[in-house]
């Protein structure tokens, strides 16, 4: 088998374009189609930068601690109120991950250590009634979380006219399917 040569032989570019190229390495480049007057070179690139924030604010959103899921919600009130509720939401999550970020603490592990901060409600004896309700001292992490936060807690806390119960088993309070009935009215079968 022989080799002919090629009629035109590969050649290496210049060595200067290669330098020239190569100082280039690692750059990006930002289109857009505002003149220098409008927006100078760093604004382009501070505003494409934020794009990977609003990326992660949305992922922050739909998977993340908040879970944005339209499914959760039923009438047209509660699909536009869900997203009301869900950005204040987010805006105190970067609240969060900025304090805690010196304490390299993730704003979940955060929440479940500040989560443990009791109050205890001194009981009359005879009486058998709550005469006074205190938070308990936070030490080691938890006292570190507020401080980071710069969150003071109250040392009593004033008697609560309502009870509330937050261990509500959520499979139980969603539908399984909805339906139109007859009347035009939604129906939920469980």
């Amino acid at each position: 088998m022989s080799s002919t040569p090629s009629s035109k032989p590969w050649r290496s570019p210049p060595t200067s374009r290669l330098q020239a190229t190569a100082q280039l390495d690692g750059c990006s480049v930002a289109e857009t189609d505002l003149n220098r007057a409008q927006a100078d070179a760093q604004t382009v690139h501070g505003c494409y930068k934020d794009l990977a924030l609003v990326e992660r604010d949305f992922i922050t959103l739909k998977t993340g601690h908040l879970e944005w899921r339209p499914w959760f919600v039923f009438t047209e009130d509660n699909t536009q109120a869900h997203p009301l509720t869900a950005m204040p939401a987010l805006k105190v999550r970067r609240h969060l991950e900025q304090g805690l970020g010196s304490l390299e603490v993730t704003v979940e592990e955060g929440l479940r250590q500040l989560d443990q901060i009791c109050v205890i409600g001194l009981v009359h004896a005879a009486r058998g009634k709550v005469v006074a309700r205190q938070v308990l001292e936070p030490s080691g992490l938890r006292r570190q979380l507020l401080e980071a936060l710069k969150l003071k807690l109250l040392t009593t806390v004033p008697e609560a006219k309502v009870t509330l119960g937050t261990q509500k088993k959520i499979a139980l309070a969603r539908k399984s399917r909805v339906k139109q009935g007859p009347s035009g009215d939604f129906e939920f079968e469980f």
